[in-house]
């Protein structure tokens, strides 16, 4: 692969997986566009890439995680029904065709557009269970081409009564076991001839772009505008829809 092109796909990976608009599609579609043959196993790379950009921007959140086992297991609690969804239906979501993409990325928009922020009441921790499951359960919706994981997620969440801060740090703090789990479960895609000039640009990349992302994210989430990227995903759905319909 050249340089050029693992740079573009390191920075789609890292623009796109944080902005609640599917990152797998948004990498196929330059992919696609640009004419761009990757290795096996090369999108994996980039999204663990954008894992670790994460961990840093919400690395203060992370270390009072760490001081209070039974919020950390919620994180268990949440992973749980993706887990399941992924082990049974796993092998049939993969060979879902293109088509899916538009109409999955239009229940995208509407996630977005039906985010609403309610008056958040400390829950009990059985309470807690029960909305990390949900949420989880909303998750492996996710696993279906062009539905966006934070979107599902953020709206689980605000449904349960959380705050969208809340919401936001839960769900982006979840992709990480999510990415590095799935990166497991998939290890044997990945070959030596990943660990190259080319991939490791594309990680620098999605790390650097995606922790802007990330700030960006944070910044429209305080101000109550991260619904905004629904017009987004309904105009490219309508347009990805109407596309496969007429093509």
């Amino acid at each position: 692969m050249k340089a050029i092109h693992a740079f573009l796909l390191g920075i789609t990976q890292g623009l796109t997986e944080f902005f609640p608009i599917s990152s797998s599609l948004h990498l196929k579609l330059v992919s696609d566009f640009f004419h761009i043959k990757h290795e096996p196993g090369f999108f994996l790379f980039c999204h663990l890439a954008t894992s670790f950009a994460v961990l840093l921007y919400f690395r203060r959140e992370i270390f009072s995680l760490l001081k209070d086992k039974k919020d950390l297991l919620l994180y268990v609690f949440a992973l749980m029904p993706l887990v399941i969804v992924y082990g049974i239906f796993g092998k049939s979501i993969k060979s879902l065709s293109d088509y899916f993409f538009g109409p999955f990325l239009i229940v995208t928009a509407f996630l977005l557009f039906f985010l609403k922020e309610k008056q958040e009441k400390p829950p009990t921790f059985s309470r807690k269970i029960g909305d990390v499951l949900f949420i989880g359960s909303m998750q492996s919706l996710a696993l279906m081409p062009g539905l966006s994981r934070s979107a599902t997620t953020i709206f689980a969440a605000t449904r349960r009564g959380w705050s969208m801060k809340k919401a936001f740090c839960f769900s982006y703090l979840l992709s990480v076991p999510t990415v590095w789990g799935g990166c497991i479960l998939e290890m044997r895609l990945v070959s030596s001839s990943l660990i190259s000039f080319s991939s490791l640009l594309a990680g620098v990349a999605a790390f650097i772009v995606g922790y802007g992302a990330l700030m960006l994210v944070g910044f429209l989430i305080e101000r109550k505008k991260f619904s905004y990227f629904g017009f987004y995903c309904l105009f490219l759905g309508l347009l990805l829809t109407s596309y496969r319909f007429f093509t």
